[in-house]
This record gives structure tokens, sequence and C-alpha cells, in this order.
């Protein structure tokens, strides 16, 4: 609690029990009390400082993690692009040629050759019975 006290001016100062207690301590105390106060805040500048230069480092390590996280889905992206314009390509293929099948199974000589073999596979399969 602040103790009030008063001067021979008429003023009233207020000091707390800390104060009271360092106006009887002597030079030599205040001096080691300063230094002691003084390496503390030293101390937690240092520490502010180690923390500022630790959040940095983080922050620059999260960011290299982001770019190389966007930099791998556009590695990805791409792939599945080129992976999908072969896959079309691929049934494109495969439909014309089913086309290209059935136009040849359609056609006339497609369905004489298929007359005339029909009975030398007939006998070749059950020679080979």
């Amino acid at each position: 609690m602040p103790v009030s006290q008063s001067g021979g001016d008429g003023l009233t100062t207020e000091s707390s029990p800390r104060t009271a207690d360092a106006a009887h301590m002597s030079v030599e105390e205040l001096r080691t009390a300063w230094v002691s106060v003084s390496d503390e805040n030293d101390r937690l500048r240092q520490q502010v400082d180690d923390l500022r230069v630790e959040q940095r480092h983080a922050a620059l390590v999260h960011r290299d993690h982001a770019i190389g996280i966007t930099a791998e889905l556009e590695t990805l992206r791409e792939r599945h692009a080129m992976a999908q314009t072969q896959l079309r390509k691929a049934r494109d293929k495969a439909t014309r040629l089913q086309k290209s099948v059935t136009d040849m199974r359609a056609s006339m000589s497609w369905r004489l050759g298929r007359r005339l073999v029909r009975p030398f596979a007939r006998l070749r399969g059950r020679s080979r019975s």
C-alpha cells in the first residue's frame, strides 16, 4: 500500500514500500540492484531477439514448404492433364479401330473369305484333336 509523505513545501508524494526500502539502501546496494535489473533486462532483450530470429526462421521454412507444395501440385496437375489427353487419344484410337474391325467384318470380301476358309478351319480343328 502506498505511503503518503508530505514535504515541507506542501506537496504530497506517494512512495511504495519498495521505494521506501530503496531510501534506506546504501549506494553499493543500489548499484548492485541496478546491475541486476540491467542484466535481467539485457537477458530478456536477448531472449526476445532470439525468439524473433526463431519466428523469422519458422516463417521462412513454412514459406519454402508452401512454395514446394505449390510446385508439386502444379507438376501433378500437368501430369494429370497429360494423362487425360493420352486417355482421350487412346479411347479415340480404340473407337476408330473398333469401327475399322466392324467395317472390315461387314465388307463383302471378309464375308466371302470367311465362307471360303470355314470348311478348311473345320478340317484343321478336327485334325488337331
